[in-house]
């Protein structure tokens, strides 16, 4: 049997190079543009693109419900856990902590201006705030400025204007108070309305129980319907607070307010672990406007107490801010077509209602509405 005859090396190494060479890839055949069709316009594509990309619907305010609330891994109370906060309202199984507020999600423009107002407030107050809060008892050493506008992991977060205190339900009231607030809300006949930053609406209000201080900016109605008393600053609002008022202290629970004769009251907040001054907490320069003066938005936190001199070096820095930013945070604009009520972790929304029965924001029955 004859072995096979297989080339020698030597054979290989005198082939000629064309012969390894890979055939060149054939180039795809296309067709002879059509003289008939025409061809679409650089701007028409670039349009195209911009609309498709930008034709997606935004989120129903719905869908911030579900992750209002972080994940607690201690149902204790940990002020180590929360930048030294102490929760005002224990915890105890079955009470559920509940709140009723107006929530404000900044556009970006929006939001940047005020993260800018609060990073030029850190640089210039931060040694004012640590003399301020020389000598706090362990715990509260953090005399910081802490904003309310990013998480930890830097995402934007929603604001809030306070119309109730932080108050308790237990189990069996849960159901029945929300449909309650959510009748005599609709009730009411409000209509979405707007919401604006009156000049020198940036002020330090400070809290007695929870021994915090808190920037705010106080919010007034941006349009005054014609013939209204000119004392009523916040008509819609003040509407808002007082059926939410009268739904809550009949469950025994106190009213938002309620001792106040100018300004945010006295001795009013109840504080949890949150991120929500409660809207009672009294004010360092009450301007005695009643509680159509007591509406505001919290955006940053500290446990110094604020001095004159913070005081007038906050409103030079807020000057400045609007200067550079040609009137920034008096020309926002915050509506409102809605109440929110958080009962535990649960959030749900009570829309307003629309002239001719409408219900604005479509439908929200995300958790029973």
């Amino acid at each position: 049997m004859g072995l096979v005859d297989y080339s020698s090396s030597d054979d290989d190494s005198h082939t000629s190079p064309d012969e390894h060479t890979q055939p060149p890839a054939k180039k795809p055949r296309t067709s002879a543009p059509n003289p008939n069709i025409p061809s679409p316009s650089p701007s028409l594509t670039t349009s195209t693109s911009v609309s498709t990309s930008t034709s997606l619907p935004p989120l129903p305010s719905s869908f911030h419900n579900l992750y209002a609330t972080t994940v607690r891994p201690f149902t204790a109370d940990l002020p180590s856990l929360h930048q030294g906060r102490k929760r005002l309202i224990p915890h105890v199984e079955g009470n559920w902590p509940s709140h009723i507020y107006v929530e404000w999600h900044p556009a970006p423009a929006h939001h940047e201006a005020l993260s800018s107002l609060i990073r030029s407030l850190q640089t210039e107050l931060k040694s004012l705030l640590l003399s301020a809060g020389a000598g706090k008892e362990e715990g509260e050493g953090n005399q910081q400025l802490t904003s309310f506008l990013t998480s930890d992991l830097g995402a934007p977060l929603p604001l809030h204007i306070s119309l109730s205190r932080p108050f308790v339900l237990r189990t069996e009231q849960k159901d029945a108070f929300r449909d309650t607030l959510a009748r005599r809300i609709s009730s009411l006949g409000v209509v979405p309305f707007e919401l604006c930053i009156p000049q020198g609406g940036l002020a330090w209000f400070r809290s007695a129980e929870a021994s915090r201080s808190f920037l705010v900016l106080r919010v007034r109605a941006a349009y005054v319907q014609l013939g209204a008393a000119k004392e009523r600053v916040n008509p819609q609002l003040a509407t808002l607070l007082a059926a939410c008022n009268e739904v809550v202290a009949a469950q025994g629970q106190p009213r938002l307010y309620a001792h106040s004769s100018g300004g945010m009251g006295v001795g009013e907040e109840e504080e949890e672990e949150e991120d929500l001054d409660g809207g009672g907490v009294r004010p360092v320069d009450d301007a005695g406007e009643g509680v159509d003066g007591a509406f505001h938005v919290s955006i940053a936190w500290s446990f110094a107490e604020p001095t004159d001199e913070i005081r007038a070096r906050t409103a030079a820095v807020f000057a400045r801010e609007e200067e550079v930013r040609e009137g920034a945070m008096e020309n926002m604009r915050i509506l409102v077509d809605g109440v929110k009520v958080k009962i535990g972790n649960v959030v749900s929304d009570v829309p307003l209602t629309e002239k001719g029965g409408k219900r604005s924001g479509g439908n929200r029955a995300l958790f029973g509405f």
